[in-house]
């Protein structure tokens, strides 16, 4: 099984995918110090299955993932393939039915590896095994990393002893016998486990006899405790059923009291009844007097009251025709302020631009229009009053003489004050001017806001345009570098063929090569055609030439009997070469097989390399041809040149669009930078128009509240004033003037009265437009439109509701003239039916006094036939309550009784019917003389034994035989565990046996090998390994000692630098001729060597190739070694952080040397 080649993609600097042919002989990797050489190992190592990312050094096993540089993104997702040659079948099952086996690892960020072996995937450890069982893998001795040599010469002893168990190959063995190790510590472990859990066993055991013997005694005295509380439970419910015959006793008696108590009530009861019946006519009668009585009280009542009403209604009615007036006035008053409400709400609709306010404003207001609905009501009641001021006129006239100076003192003060309040109101009025200045305010804020809104929406879009143009340059830049890395991939590659031609090429020829151009496809045709003749001169120069020859005609359809191409047809070349050319055809495999016989000097070949000659000469295409390989390279130049020509087009191309895009996202990232430096200031200039805004508003509102104050405040001195000169204008007028002056007096008071309640309204109806206006101030400019409709919609129904009750008021009018009329005629009527009722009064009080007298003396029979029955009532009550009480007594004892047969069912288990007879059989001859007295001490005595007993484990018998079980489980298995540590020990011995065998094998091997190597790397001397004794077999450490040719035998440790590392290299050469791997990769293991050591080194590795299959993959900067390889990759890094790799097969670059 051996490796042919490793694919690496996005594996730590290889960003792109990188293919490296595993051929036989030297295969050596150079470059720069950090060009991602040594990755190249570390990439071998990971997909055999290394687990150590710091192995591979990382700190986590992401990191071995490309992570980006300044022009190529990071990737996710890493994968190295291997791919292997199984003709020989030794790989292990089930992969050994295929020819070629292809293993890959690939991890994916913040995910982890997965394995796949011919795209299946399978475990690590299947890997792993695969490697090893090759005497490969990423921890094989054959993969020698940077400072392994240093790593290995200061290392001690026992370190140096794994180089000999891995060619010993007893690295499982010692896997083997540390986990056997572990079972046996852990064998032992449960040993001294299970012996400490039979002792603590034993215990357990010896304490539940005891217990056992002790929960025995416990329950003799339980049972011994049952039977006596048995006892007294029985002695005490037949105490208690004796106890229950006397409250039944006591029970019945008082039954029987109840029954003769309740005999004499209903004696008692049925006198007061026929006592009763005698008094309802008397009631009767009394009822018919007193109704007649009340009759005429009502009808007096009535009639004075119809008087009083006919006077009230009279007056109420000129009242209410001077209230109508008024009522009209008023209303037209308001039809007129509604129809100006109604045009100013038009004229704000019309020039509506943005109304808001605050909330608190909104809140304030409303407390206004409280307050106003507060005094509205407060002047209505008022206005109720003065329409029963009449009663009060009287009162208020006696005081007349007495107030009248106070009075007129008074209304000069309030008509002073009404005056200064109506000034104060007017100047708060003529400075409230600020409405169109809040509104221009508001015109700006909006300007201002849509400044904003503008500057944000431009932002938002010069950000998208650059976010199109970063991805738009994002993808440009990615395309620019795919065909820039494409350009010097070809332009390496190009470089590497022009070295070979040049190479190739003697100075001053001129090879028919460099002049023939074919066709591509058909090289193989063409160098099996002309074979190394095409390395001749054109022209007269030199011994090998071409001069030239006369054309012929060939009929090449007699010839050749099916499809064929003339050479000369599908190649380009000078005309000294065009007969050879002509002579020559190109067919198919079965034409070629079918073809027997050509004319002289004709041939044909196949695409794929065969000849047939004239003479009968034929080559296969097994045959090597020199030339094929210089015309695919001529070929290969002329693509790779024209190619390069349309690349340099695109990458031209490619560099104008990337400027462009770059130069547009530049610009869009300045005109989003200056659009963003605007925004500060245009949000300042907003931020201060809502500042002045709300300024000028809450000024406003200061100023309407002041407003607001002023008229509540005249409104309070209105009434004030009205209320003074009412108080005036009654005592203006003379005690015998009072009466008939009153209903104008009362008239004026609810004029006065209803011009307050006006006042107050207007002041409503102020506060609540006011209101109304600040809350469509509040809302948004759409809904404060609506709003101003909806208002406008209410003063346009205000105002047909005042006209409405101004047609009210006038058919009111005509109805209260038409009553006035009428309400004249009326006194006369009433005081003649007054006279005619107080004619009937004597009658109906002389029979009122007889039905009183008849009443009280029946009355008085009564209250002595109720005194009877209350005596009967309460002697009855008394055995009631006795009754009660035995009844009491009775339910007490038997709920005492059933409440003692539960706890005897709950304490005994047993049914309370049953209990006699279980005692006596629990007490058997003791019974009969048992007293309650006896079975108390008995039980006390037994109780104290039961408490002197402790705590007592009533299930010891069931635990002790539980435990007994466990014991005697636990003594199987711990001789099972006896059995299995001797099996353990005799493994381990055995391991020990076999290891120490194999190691002692591999030791006499790698020992032979070191001597040998020694002796020819150094030409001469000598050398050899020593292990030091140990008690473990596989243990001890292995010495190496060296004497150079013309020093002493003495340890490596004490060598000079240079013989270390040769010592060293010898060592692990050594190792690796003990069991050869496939593949060995040495990474810069001559850097500590000087070139004479260095040549050693290499002739040191032509042995191993040589000696062994191994394929050596060797990584170094020495010239020496570099001329020593057989083919070369080079890994560079064109692009800074990305590795490419060039590759260039020495052996065949001498071949065509040699050739030319």
């Amino acid at each position: 099984m051996k490796i042919t080649d490793v694919k690496i993609t996005g594996f730590k600097s290889f960003v792109d995918s990188v293919t490296l042919p595993i051929e036989s002989g030297l295969t050596g990797i150079v470059g720069p110090n950090g060009c991602g050489k040594s990755n190249v190992l570390e990439a071998l190592r990971w997909v055999m299955g290394a687990t150590s990312a710091k192995a591979l050094r990382g700190g986590e096993m992401d990191d071995i993932i490309f992570s980006g540089t300044d022009t190529r993104p990071s990737r996710d997702i890493a994968e190295v393939i291997v791919r292997l040659d199984n003709q020989d079948r030794s790989a292990p099952e089930p992969f050994n039915s295929a020819p070629n086996i292809e293993i890959s690892r690939r991890i994916r960020r913040g995910i982890g590896s997965v394995f796949r072996i011919n795209g299946k995937e399978v475990r690590a450890r299947d890997v792993q095994l695969i490697f090893a069982d090759a005497s490969s893998g990423a921890n094989s001795p054959a993969l020698v990393r940077q400072g392994q040599i240093a790593e290995l010469i200061n290392a001690k002893p026992e370190n140096r002893r794994r180089l000999l168990e891995e060619a010993a190959g007893i690295a499982g063995l010692q896997a083997r016998r540390h986990e056997a190790q572990n079972k046996l510590a852990a064998t032992e472990n449960n040993l001294e486990r299970v012996a400490e859990i039979l002792v603590h066993l034993g215990e357990q055991i010896s304490s539940l006899k005891k217990q056992a013997q002790k929960a025995n005694k416990y329950r003799g005295l339980a049972a011994y405790i049952r039977a006596h509380e048995m006892f007294i439970a029985l002695d005490r419910m037949l105490a208690m059923q004796k106890s229950l015959g006397d409250v039944r006793q006591d029970y019945d008696s008082a039954n029987q009291m109840v029954g003769e108590f309740t005999i004499a009530l209903n004696k008692s009861v049925r006198e007061l009844e026929n006592i009763e019946k005698l008094i309802g006519d008397a009631r009767q009668e009394q009822a018919i007097a007193d109704a007649n009585l009340r009759r005429w009280e009502a009808k007096s009542i009535e009639i004075e009251r119809d008087l009083k009403e006919m006077s009230e209604k009279s007056q109420s009615a000129i009242a209410n025709l001077r209230r109508i007036e008024s009522d009209q006035t008023r209303e037209q008053e308001l039809l007129a302020d509604a129809q100006l409400n109604f045009d100013k709400c038009e004229l704000e609709l019309a020039g509506l631009s943005d109304n808001s306010s605050l909330d608190a404003e909104i809140l304030a207001l409303a407390e206004i229009a409280k307050s106003a609905n507060i005094e509205v009501s407060e002047a209505e009641t008022e206005l109720s009053k003065a329409i029963n001021h009449k009663a009060e006129i009287e009162a208020e006239y006696r005081n007349y003489l007495r107030t009248k100076e106070r009075l007129l003192a008074e209304i000069a003060n309030k008509d002073a004050q009404h005056k200064q309040a109506l000034q104060n109101l007017a100047a708060k009025e003529s400075q409230n001017n600020q409405k169109a200045e809040i509104e221009t305010l508001r015109l700006e804020l909006a300007k201002h806001e849509q400044n904003f809104i503008d500057a944000n929406s431009e932002l938002e879009r010069f950000g998208q345009f650059t976010n199109e143009k970063e991805i738009t340059h994002s993808e440009l830049a990615q395309n620019h570098d795919a065909l820039n890395n494409k350009n010097n991939r070809l332009k390496s590659e190009l470089q590497g063929l022009n070295a070979l031609i040049a190479n190739a090429q003697k100075l001053g020829a001129n090879p028919a090569l460099n002049s023939v151009q074919v066709k591509s496809g058909f090289e193989k045709a063409l160098a099996a055609a002309i074979g190394e003749d095409i390395e001749a001169n054109i022209g007269d120069v030199g011994d090998n030439k071409w001069v030239g020859a006369s054309d012929i005609a060939i009929d090449w359809a007699r010839e050749i009997k099916g499809e064929l191409t003339v050479l000369a047809d599908v190649v380009s070349a000078p005309i000294e070469l065009l007969p050879r050319l002509k002579s020559i055809a190109i067919v198919s495999d079965a034409v070629f097989e079918n073809t027997q016989a050509l004319s002289i000097g004709l041939r044909i070949v196949t695409l794929r390399g065969d000849l047939r000659r004239w003479d009968g000469h034929i080559k296969t295409r097994a045959a090597l041809h020199p030339a094929q390989v210089k015309l695919e390279q001529l070929n290969r130049k002329q693509a790779i040149t024209g190619e390069l020509d349309g690349l340099q087009i695109q990458l031209a191309q490619s560099s104008v669009a990337l400027a462009q895009a770059k130069s547009e996202l530049q610009s869009h990232k300045n005109d989003s930078a200056a659009a963003r430096a605007k925004l500060p200031q245009i949000l300042q200039e907003l931020n201060k128009a809502r500042e002045k805004l709300s300024q000028q508003i809450a000024k406003n509102k200061q100023c309407d509240d002041e407003i607001i104050a002023a008229r509540s405040r005249l409104i309070s001195l209105e009434q004030d004033l009205v209320q003074a000169k009412t108080n005036h204008d009654e005592f203006q007028s003379s005690e015998t003037e009072f009466d008939e002056a009153s209903i104008s007096i009362a008239d004026d008071k609810a004029q006065a009265a209803l011009q307050i309640a006006n006042i107050a309204r207007d002041a409503l109806s102020i506060a609540k437009s006011n209101l109304q206006s600040r809350q469509i101030n509040a809302q948004a400019r759409k809904e404060a439109s609506a709003n101003l409709l909806t208002q406008k919609q209410g003063w346009q129904s205000r105002m047909a509701n005042a006209q409405n009750r101004l047609d009210a008021l006038s058919k009111d009018e005509a109805l209260h003239k038409k009553l006035v009329a009428e309400l004249a005629a009326k006194p006369q009527e009433i005081e003649a039916r007054k006279q005619a009722t107080l004619n009937e009064l004597p009658v109906i009080e002389v029979r009122k006094r007889k039905a009183d007298d008849e009443i009280a003396a029946i009355e008085s029979k009564i209250r002595i036939a109720a005194a009877d029955v209350k005596s009967n009532e309460q002697q009855l009550n008394h055995a009631s309550e006795a009754v009660n009480t035995a009844d009491f007594m009775l339910k007490t004892w038997l709920d005492r009784i059933e409440e003692h047969k539960t706890n005897i069912a709950n304490n005994f288990f047993i049914e309370p019917e049953v209990l006699e007879a279980q005692t006596k059989e629990a007490l058997a001859n003791q019974f009969a003389s048992m007293t309650h007295e006896l079975a108390q001490k008995r039980l006390s005595k037994a109780l104290q034994e039961r408490e002197e007993l402790g705590g007592v484990n009533l299930t010891a018998d069931d635990e002790l035989v539980e435990i007994t079980a466990r014991t005697e489980n636990l003594e199987l298995e711990r001789n099972e565990l006896l059995g299995a540590l001797a099996k353990l020990r005799k493994a381990i011995d055995e391991i020990n046996a076999e290891g120490h065998e194999k190691l002692l094998a591999a030791f006499e091997v790698v020992n032979a090998h070191f001597t040998q190597l020694f002796t020819s790397l150094f030409d001469g001397g000598a050398a050899h390994l020593s292990l030091s004794e140990t008690d473990d077999p596989l243990g001890g450490g292995l010495e190496v000692y060296a004497c150079p040719p013309g020093k002493r035998l003495q340890n490596m440790n004490l060598l000079s630098g240079g013989e270390q590392a040769l010592t060293a290299c010898a060592l692990i050469f050594a190792v690796f001729l003990s069991n050869p791997a496939p593949i060995s990769v040495l990474d810069e293991i001559d850097a500590p060597l000087d070139d004479a050591n260095v040549d050693r080194f290499c002739r040191l590795l032509q042995e191993m190739v040589k000696r062994t299959d191994t394929k050596f993959v060797v990584i170094t900067h020495h010239p020496i070694t570099m001329a020593k390889m057989d083919r070369l990759f080079g890994v560079t890094m064109a692009e800074r952080g990305v590795s490419q790799v060039v590759a260039v097969d020495l052996a065949k670059a001498e071949a065509m040397i040699e050739a030319a």
